[in-house]
């Protein structure tokens, strides 16, 4: 089971992975190009490197390697562009009219990683055409009355029998699946192999053999998502673990999925090596619980292979990068909120169901205004933590205040808070600032209130007294500490 820290790294990750490194002098412009902050941008690159990028292929594939200071490694696989005219929701429409998973995509992300664990001239895979077939699989695109009688021989048989009710397309791609063949957007392929200088006439040609990447944790948003949950089958021994973010599904037991990746698994490069199912023990898709969930839906149309939590995030309205609920930005940014709670209370780190549904209760409520829950989150618990412990005091507020919609006034806020809760008696690291260990716990006021109610509550303990002075959602306890938190901020009576 994932951590909520991890959840929020990982997505980090997979928005990062929209930033084009090719293009800028910097990773860290490149970064901010691509909606960082620079206060984010700068954090982020203080624990990750970059170490390959595929560019944009011809199927708008593109991923990028990166590394920790650990030493390990994640791959992050990028969703559509606006440029691309938003590609992603095509290629949903596609999976959910038919094909069930994203061939073409899949196809070059075995090959960038083929590329990144070979030096020299390396083993790929290509789809070959199947021309006959795929003629025939357009002539079945209209109505029955309509097709040739050699086409209807070809997949009938010599008696032409078949329901009159029946898609004829619908039974096209069922006759040429059972056959073994892949179908993807009207066309019908087989899988086979070749070798990278055959195929390639750019950088691709010869692999960079990456230095001991052996496995990898794997991320993406949107289509990237898909893609990275189907890596996790592709290459299930090199796979630590799969975050996805607004993740398309798939159609899951669908005979051409499955025969995409047989025929991957038929590869003499991968023999015996690919999941002939998902390892659902090793995949988390987070989404936004404010839209529909059309990208990253769950249902009869396409299924989630592992674990599908919604997280809050504070719009589903455009413009288009957060429509429905699906812009990768707003998901990092309400992550950044759970991986503060969940760090304050340890006890709400693993990113179970309950624990991010108690993340989320905390985030809904503080606000009546969606817009702003993140901000005053924040604001909140920089007040009672940083402003007013340090001023004993109960009567001033944290400054300056987390701006709306201002992703620099939001990060160095945050980034504020933990330098200073790293630095003071509440972290139990002694010493070392950088793995902070905090022993809050936090609750709703419903807990705090229990059976008596929360004014007999409030008149026996200052942290529930304290929350609602301030109009808190949520109530900090402290009283795993020696250090008297809100008895200081109470030193001048005004609890």
């Amino acid at each position: 089971m994932s951590t909520i820290q991890n959840l929020f790294q990982q997505a980090q990750l997979a928005e990062a992975a929209y930033a084009d490194f090719g293009k800028f002098a910097s990773p860290k412009d490149a970064l901010i190009d691509n909606s960082f902050s620079d206060t984010q941008a700068t954090a982020f690159l203080a624990d990750w490197s970059v170490i390959s990028q595929q560019p944009d292929t011809e199927n708008g594939f593109s991923a990028t390697l990166f590394k920790n200071k650990s030493g390990t490694y994640s791959l992050a696989i990028r969703g559509s562009t606006p440029a691309q005219g938003m590609l992603d929701f095509i290629d949903d429409t596609k999976l959910i009219a038919s094909d069930g998973i994203a061939v073409k995509q899949v196809v070059d992300l075995y090959n960038y990683w083929q590329s990144l664990t070979h030096t020299g001239a390396y083993p790929v895979a290509k789809l070959t055409t199947m021309t006959v077939e795929s003629a025939i699989l357009t002539l079945y695109g209209g109505s029955w009355a309509s097709i040739p009688r050699s086409a209807l021989n070809y997949v009938l048989g010599t008696d032409f029998s078949y329901d009159p009710l029946s898609v004829p397309s619908d039974v096209a791609r069922a006759f040429f699946t059972a056959a073994g063949y892949i179908v993807d957007n009207g066309m019908v392929y087989k899988l086979e192999p070749d070798t990278s200088i055959n195929i390639y006439s750019d950088s691709r040609r010869l692999g960079t053999s990456v230095p001991s990447l052996s496995s990898v944790t794997v991320d993406g948003h949107s289509l990237g998502g898909h893609l990275a949950m189907a890596f996790s089958r592709l290459f299930p021994n090199a796979t630590n673990s799969v975050t996805a973010v607004n993740g398309l599904g798939f159609k899951i037991g669908n005979a051409n999925v499955d025969n995409l990746f047989s025929a991957f698994g038929d590869l003499p490069s991968s023999p015996n090596s690919v999941g002939t199912a998902f390892d659902a023990g090793k995949i988390q898709n987070v989404y936004g619980i404010a839209g529909a969930e059309f990208a990253a839906m769950n249902n009869g149309i396409l299924q989630q292979p592992g674990g599908w939590d919604g997280i809050y995030i504070e719009s589903a309205i455009l413009p288009v990068g957060v429509a429905l609920g699906h812009g990768a930005g707003q998901m990092t940014d309400s992550l950044a909120l759970y991986n503060l709670l969940a760090t304050l209370d340890p006890s709400l780190n693993t990113a179970t169901p309950d624990n991010l549904t108690k993340l989320t209760g905390f985030l809904k409520a503080s606000s009546y205004v969606a817009a702003n829950s993140l901000e005053y989150t924040l604001d909140a618990l920089r007040t009672l933590l940083q402003t007013d412990y340090t001023l004993g005091s109960a009567n001033r507020v944290a400054l300056p205040a987390t701006a709306i919609d201002d992703r620099e006034s939001l990060y160095a806020n945050l980034q504020s808070l933990q330098v200073y809760l790293a630095g003071s008696a509440f972290n139990l690291n002694t010493g070392d600032t950088q793995l902070p260990q905090y022993a809050f716990t936090l609750h709703t006021l419903q807990e705090a209130a229990g059976s008596k109610g929360l004014a007999e509550a409030a008149k026996a303990d200052l942290a529930t007294r304290y929350a609602l002075y301030q109009g808190n959602t949520f109530v900090l306890d402290s009283k795993c500490y020696q250090t008297d938190l809100y008895g200081t901020i109470n030193s001048n009576g005004a609890l």
